[in-house]
């Protein structure tokens, strides 16, 4: 295919995705969260499309760094980047962030990154794909770059753990997936194997990589574990972020973090993660259409409808289900080893 004809597709794909903006949810009943026991439990933060942080013992995890949205035609044709308007009132509870997890590499995964690299704990780690690094190259931005790659579970092979400063929190990187955009069409795709020479301004800029799930683990003073939380951003289904099994030998997951994908496969009795992972609870994110800003009624996610969903699983009594609300806090109890 030369290249007119594929960017010819990439327009006609983006066209029809502005069209499917997803319908509006006013009225949703979304999980709001709770107040704060003040005790020490693992909390639990939502922020919007995949963006979630982990607090535990002091430290935070931050995953899937986005919160400056764009409408789509800029988004899609223009040139987009971190908006300090919409980050800024976010700083103070990031500044005990010290890691950084990143899914894969397209722009509504870690478009504020770059802004955040030097407003969160000193020499935050970025554990994401090497793609994600080649990207950022141009930015030289100080960050601690820990590959996931090489170190990434299969579902034959386990992973190696990686750990944060204060080894409270460790993190295992699965292989994963993505589903195509729309029909046989699958977005900015590729992996890179060096350094851009520019910064990435455009969506085309950030190509996806390989997509990774990770399992992570909030530790005790006597490295027992507290919380095994699985999280899964993407995955073009089931049994993509599967791992050995004999990793979940002697400790279950407590909750799941995962994507519409996911959210729809259930409902429709299709295999999916959550059959392997098992938790006692999930979280559903990347239900929002990060083309509205915040201020603006919640647009659900193209191709999903999340009130029949919602139906669904006010039904389910196997596991705990949320739909969290847009920048609603929740506390999740610790449980033995």
């Amino acid at each position: 295919m030369n290249i007119s004809r594929r960017r010819l597709l990439h327009t006609a794909l983006q066209t029809t995705l502005l069209a499917g903006c997803g319908a509006r949810l006013k009225h949703f009943p979304f999980d709001t969260g709770q107040p704060d026991p003040g005790d020490s439990r693992l909390r639990i933060d939502f922020y919007g499309v995949a963006c979630f942080q982990f607090s535990w013992a002091g430290c935070s995890v931050l995953l899937d760094p986005f919160f400056s949205r764009h409408p789509a035609r800029k988004s899609l044709f223009g040139k987009i980047g971190p908006d300090p308007k919409q980050v800024d009132p976010y700083l103070d509870r990031l500044k005990t962030v010290d890691t950084v997890l990143v899914g894969h590499g397209h722009f509504d995964h870690m478009l504020d990154l770059p802004y955040l690299a030097t407003r969160l704990a000193p020499n935050p780690m970025v554990l994401a794909s090497r793609t994600l690094q080649h990207s950022l190259a141009p930015l030289g931005l100080p960050l601690r770059w820990k590959i996931a790659n090489p170190i990434a579970a299969t579902p034959e092979t386990p992973g190696i753990w990686v750990y944060n400063p204060s080894r409270t929190l460790r993190f295992m990187p699965i292989v994963s997936s993505h589903a195509k955009h729309l029909g046989p069409f699958h977005l900015y795709n590729r992996q890179l194997h060096q350094d851009r020479k520019s910064p990435p301004i455009r969506a085309s800029h950030h190509q996806e990589g390989q997509p990774y799930a990770f399992l992570m683990d909030t530790l005790r003073k006597d490295n027992s574990i507290a919380h095994r939380i699985y999280i899964q951003t993407s995955t073009a289904g089931y049994p993509s972020g599967t791992f050995p099994r004999a990793l979940l030998k002697n400790r279950g997951v407590d909750v799941a973090v995962v994507s519409m994908d996911t959210c729809k496969a259930v409902a429709r009795s299709k295999p999916s993660i959550l059959d392997f992972v098992d938790p006692n609870e999930v979280f559903f994110g990347h239900w929002d259409n990060f083309f509205k800003i915040k201020s603006d009624t919640p647009h659900e996610v193209p191709k999903s409808n999340l009130n029949k969903l919602y139906k669904y699983y006010q039904g389910a009594n196997d596991r705990i289900y949320r739909f969290p609300a847009m920048d609603s806090t929740h506390f999740i109890q610790s449980k033995s080893s």
